[in-house]
């Protein structure tokens, strides 16, 4: 029996005719085309078709779009033409982390016991959110310190604290202390970047970068985070002597943080 043949040209046409929602799997894809799923796949294999992973984007606005195109030209050198190193910008942002992840791999010995980890359910793994701040890492030009890099890592603080349990339970009894986390707010929000992220600036940013320029403190549009215009926030800056300001950065735009 011979087989039939396909042009290129006309199986294109066929297959954008085909709903989208009819085409995500190459079974799916040869019940809307009367085929088998080895033609689906040899025609892949031919160039003819290709597969596709579509990820959601941010719904933008002509507005969002003119604030990311501002964004991205204020760190242009208007002398050369090339964007700047961003070495005075620190992103700042709160993230929730794991505290173990399934199925983790790990090198024993032969005689060694295997470890294990238990949670009441795969799918409710505990959680914990974390504010975090890093900037670019450099080399640090200094009489002290010439030619050593410093790794941008400003520090990664728990958002919560430890507390007295109420109840007893299976797990533990009654006044064990336990981790409880908080929700994100202002005002705890300002307090971490007054407490813990000014004094890491202190510690940790170069001498050498400390006074050169301005540092700017990039932060995302949530609700919970403060505004540039912060009085608490500046006041805070300049009894440490921190020379930074807070900006937010444009709307929509998880990709600038």
């Amino acid at each position: 029996r011979a087989k039939r043949k396909h042009d290129p040209a006309s199986v294109a046409a066929s297959v954008k005719e085909i709903p989208l929602e009819k085409r995500r799997t190459q079974r799916a894809l040869a019940v809307a085309m009367d085929v088998s799923r080895g033609t689906i796949q040899r025609w892949k294999l031919e160039g003819v078709l290709k597969a596709h992973r579509a990820y959601l984007k941010p719904l933008l606005t002509d507005t969002h779009k003119t604030w990311r195109l501002m964004h991205c030209a204020s760190h242009v050198d208007q002398s050369t033409g090339h964007f700047g190193d961003q070495l005075n910008v620190i992103h700042v942002d709160d993230k929730w982390f794991y505290i173990t992840t399934d199925g983790k791999r790990y090198y024993l010995a032969a005689d060694e016991d295997e470890p294990t980890f238990k949670c009441v359910h795969k799918s409710h793994i505990r959680k914990v959110m974390m504010l975090c701040a890093v900037a670019r890492p450099r080399a640090i030009n200094g009489p002290i310190h010439q030619g050593a890099m410093w790794d941008g890592k400003l520090g990664i603080w728990p958002v919560g604290e430890m507390e007295e349990a109420r109840r007893s339970s299976v797990n533990r009894p009654a006044g064990t202390m336990v981790w409880k986390n908080k929700n994100m707010n202002r005002e705890l929000y300002r307090d971490m970047l007054i407490n813990k992220l000014i004094p890491a600036i202190q510690q940790k940013w170069p001498l050498a970068d400390r006074h050169r320029r301005e540092i700017v403190i990039q932060q995302d549009g949530a609700g919970c985070h403060i505004e540039e215009s912060d009085e608490a926030m500046r006041q805070a800056l300049a009894a440490a002597h921190v020379n930074a300001k807070m900006y937010t950065q444009p709307a929509r735009s998880p990709d600038l943080n």
